[in-house]
């Protein structure tokens, strides 16, 4: 199952810490604003994955952007991708305080007409809808409250804050400012890959071969032939992280370089007589998964660029 994801870092993290490893990003209930610019028009291209959770996007929801004065664009839309859950969990903030403050406020009014139909002034119908507007307030700090926030999504799935166009300078084209806050997602768009760095890959790679060497050691007490095995795979997986080039064009060619080493090293060790039962490739396999993991999402470098 694909694990959750920071909205930090974009690194995978544990559902069960309170705070990323990695960036001590909260897991639960964070925000972080990041920016995009893209050329407008055309509409941009962004890449399938929600733009809360990371998930693969199951909708494009259309969002209406702001013109700036001079800009010499016309109001436009963007599509933003979310999954259903996040989407309907949005929805839900704005549909249910707007229906309180409807709700509220006509039965107030009603009631006054009702009840003093000679007294009925402008200020008292102003006074209702204060009313409802402090209805609409308390229903959305309840739903805040009451819906809990959910590991590696943004706080209340409240992911996209709003875009603007903005005027070029000379004659360049118009920019598209799109105001997000879940900067893996960012970078994902800009870079093709929700983490940016090959560098904090390699970094991330080579803390996690140490956590599960560490854990092939511990198990080394109850089943010495196992541990070992499994931390001779993990030491082989770590050495292929090691001499895999960390210079290169983006984070994606350079987990297919790993990929590619680490599956050259399974097949060196399917040839090896002393791994027969297989603990050697066992702890292979759980670095490999590590890589897959983060190789899960990406996106073309056209998509990225565009």
């Amino acid at each position: 199952m694909p694990s959750v994801r920071c909205i930090g870092c974009g690194f995978p993290v544990d559902a069960t810490r309170t705070g990323c490893a990695h960036c001590e990003t909260p897991v639960r209930g964070a925000a972080r604003a990041a920016v995009v610019e893209v050329p407008f028009p055309p509409a941009p291209e962004p890449p399938a994955f929600c733009c809360c959770c990371l998930a693969p996007a199951e909708l494009f929801r259309n969002e209406t952007v702001r013109v700036a004065p001079r800009s010499g664009s016309p109001a436009g839309r963007v599509g933003v991708p979310w999954c259903r859950a996040c989407r309907n969990r949005r929805t839900h903030l704005f549909v249910a305080p707007l229906t309180a403050f409807v709700a509220v406020s006509l039965v107030a009014i009603l009631g006054m007409a009702a009840r003093r139909p000679e007294s009925f002034a402008a200020y008292r119908f102003l006074g209702e809808l204060v009313l409802g507007g402090v209805a609409a307030a308390g229903m959305r700090i309840l739903l805040k409250g009451v819906l809990p926030n959910r590991p590696g999504h943004v706080a209340n799935c409240l992911a996209w804050e709003g875009g603007t166009v903005v005027a070029p300078e000379g004659d360049g084209r118009p920019t598209l400012r799109l105001m997000l806050r879940n900067e893996a997602f960012a970078a994902l768009w800009r870079h093709g890959a929700p983490v940016a760095s090959v560098q904090a890959v390699r970094s991330w790679l080579l803390a996690e071969c140490e956590r599960l060497h560490g854990l092939a050691l511990a198990r080394q007490d109850s089943n010495p032939g196992a541990g070992r095995g499994i931390r001779e795979g993990i030491l082989k997986a770590r050495a292929v992280i090691e001499s895999a080039p960390g210079e290169g064009p983006g984070v994606a060619e350079y987990l297919d370089r790993i990929q590619g080493g680490l599956e050259q090293a399974r097949a060196d060790l399917d040839r090896d007589s002393d791994d027969e039962d297989g603990w050697g490739l066992g702890g292979l396999r759980s670095v490999a998964n590590a890589v897959d993991e983060l190789a899960r999402i990406r996106v073309s470098e056209r998509t990225a660029d565009s």
